[in-house]
C-alpha cells in the first residue's frame, strides 16, 4: 500500500506541474481583472495562477465535503441566539453562534423553527470569512474554480438533505448514448414495485435548467446566501414533517439539449413505468410538485403525452414557469388542471415592466394579470413570491407554498399535520 500511496503522490505532483505551465493563460481566460482583486493570499498574478492551479488538482478526483476541505472551505451553522443563546449574554438576538457544519452532529436541527436568521453558510477556513456575494470573488474566482468549488458544495449540499429527509440516490436509467446515468433522490425506503400501491404522498421537487444539480435552485446562492435559502433543504424538512417522502430530479443530468428528454424519462421510470398505476383509484400515492422555471414547461410537456400520471397529482407550485396553456387546447382535463384551485403560480417580479428595479411586492400578495398574461398562463391563481429573485423564490415563498399544498393535503386525509 505504501507504494502505491507514492506513486498516486508522483502521478500528481507530475499533473500538478503540467497544468502550472497554462495556468497564467487559464486565469486570465476566466478572470476580469477590472472586477476584483487577486486571489486572497496573492500578491502576484504569477502566485495566483499557481494556487488556482493547485486547487484545482488537489480536487480534481474528490467530492463533497473532503473535496471542499481539501479546496479550503467548510459550511458552518450560523444558528441566532434565540436557537442556540450565548452562555454569557442573556440580551441579542442578533448574535449569532457559529457552528461548524457537521453530518454526524447528534443534534436534530429538523425540529428547529425555520428562521431566517439561522442558515447553513460557506465559510473560507484560513481567513475564517463568511462568504458573500461581496467578496466571492477574493476566494472564488470565476472560471473552472468556480464550478468545480460549486460542484463540491452541491455535493456537500446533497449530502445534507439525504441525512435530513432520509434519501437515497436511485439509478433510473442507463444507455450507451449517454455516458451520464439518470439518477434521482428518493425516501429510502423506495421500491419501484410498491410505490404505486403506496397511500403516502410524496413531495416532488423540479430544479430549472443550467448547472443545478438534484434540489439545487442556485449554485451562486449556495455559496453566497447558505444552504437554506438555496437549495430544497427547508421544503424536505416540511415534508418530513407531514409525513410525506421526497423525489428530487436532475433535468441538466445530460446536459442542456436533452433536458426535456431527461425530465421525461426520469418521471416515467420514478412514477408511470409501472403497469399498476393503471389499475390504481384516482389520487392514489397523492404527488405534490414543485416546478420551478424551465421543470414548468417540462412537466406539462410531460402530462400532455403522459396523462396517467395526472390524477395522481394533488397540487402543483410553479415558480416562474415557462409552461404555456395554449399547449393543451385539445387536452381540456389537462388544461383544467393547470387553471383550477390545486395550481398556484408564483411569480418573481414583472420582467416586461419592473425589471427587477423596483422594491419586490408583498409574499403571497395578487400579482395583476393582463390579457397577455391570461393568454399565456389561463386564469391560474397567480400570487407574488415576494423577492426580485428568481432564484430564491422557493425560499421568500415558502410559507405560502405550504399554505398551498396544506390545503390540499387537508382535503386527501393523507399527511400528517403539526
Amino acid at each position: 500500500m505504501g507504494n502505491t500511496f507514492g506513486c498516486c503522490l508522483v502521478e500528481e505532483e507530475e499533473c500538478y506541474s503540467s497544468l502550472l505551465i497554462e495556468a497564467p493563460k487559464a486565469v486570465k481566460a476566466c478572470r476580469n481583472f477590472e472586477r476584483h482583486p487577486l486571489l486572497w493570499g496573492c500578491t502576484t498574478e504569477e502566485e495566483e495562477s499557481t494556487e488556482i492551479a493547485r486547487v484545482l488538482q488537489s480536487i480534481k478526483h474528490r467530492h463533497g465535503r473532503e473535496g471542499l476541505h481539501t479546496a479550503g472551505f467548510e459550511y458552518r451553522l450560523e444558528a441566532c441566539s434565540l436557537h442556540h443563546p450565548p452562555a454569557d449574554n442573556e440580551d441579542a438576538c442578533d448574535i449569532v453562534e457559529e457552528k461548524k457544519f457537521a453530518l454526524q452532529e447528534e443534534e436534530d436541527i429538523t425540529e428547529r423553527e425555520r428562521c431566517e436568521k439561522c442558515c447553513t453558510r460557506l465559510h473560507h477556513t484560513a481567513s475564517n470569512t463568511r462568504i458573500e456575494d461581496t467578496n466571492r470573488s477574493l476566494f472564488i474566482v470565476d472560471g473552472d474554480m468556480y464550478d468545480e468549488i460549486c460542484r463540491l458544495c452541491q455535493e456537500v449540499a446533497q449530502e445534507f438533505m439525504q441525512k435530513e429527509a432520509n434519501l437515497k440516490w436511485i439509478t433510473l436509467c442507463e444507455d450507451d448514448a449517454h455516458d451520464v446515468p439518470l439518477r434521482a433522490l428518493v425516501h429510502r425506503d423506495y421500491r419501484k414495485e410498491e410505490e404505486a400501491k403506496s397511500q403516502q404522498p410524496t413531495l416532488l421537487i423540479a430544479t430549472g435548467n443550467g448547472k443545478v444539480c438534484a434540489g439545487i435552485f442556485s449554485r451562486k446562492h449556495l455559496l453566497t446566501s447558505g444552504m437554506e435559502p438555496s437549495t430544497a433543504l427547508p421544503m424536505l424538512r416540511e415534508a418530513k414533517k407531514r409525513g410525506m417522502r421526497s423525489a428530487l430530479i436532475t433535468p441538466n443530468a445530460r446536459g442542456k439539449y436533452y433536458t426535456m428528454n431527461t425530465f421525461q424519462k426520469s418521471l416515467s421510470a420514478l412514477f408511470t413505468s409501472s403497469s399498476i398505476i393503471q389499475q390504481q383509484p384516482r389520487k392514489q400515492n397523492p404527488i405534490y410538485v414543485v416546478a420551478h422555471s424551465a421543470s414548468g414547461g417540462y412537466l406539462t410537456r410531460h402530462l400532455l403525452t403522459s396523462p396517467q400520471l395526472l390524477p395522481r397529482i394533488q397540487a402543483i407550485a410553479f415558480t416562474d414557469s415557462t409552461h404555456n396553456i395554449q399547449w393543451t387546447k385539445h387536452n381540456p382535463t389537462l388544461q383544467s388542471k393547470l387553471q383550477d384551485s390545486s395550481s398556484l403560480y408564483l411569480r418573481s417580479n414583472d420582467v416586461r415592466s419592473l425589471g427587477g428595479k423596483e422594491p419586490p411586492k408583498q409574499t403571497g400578495s395578487k400579482a395583476d394579470t393582463d390579457s397577455f398574461w391570461r393568454h399565456r398562463f389561463g386564469s391560474i391563481r397567480t400570487l407574488w413570491a415576494g423577492t426580485n429573485d428568481h432564484s430564491l423564490m422557493h425560499w421568500s415563498a415558502h410559507d405560502v407554498i405550504w399554505g398551498h399544498f396544506d390545503r390540499h393535503c387537508a382535503s386527501s386525509s393523507r399527511c400528517k399535520h403539526q
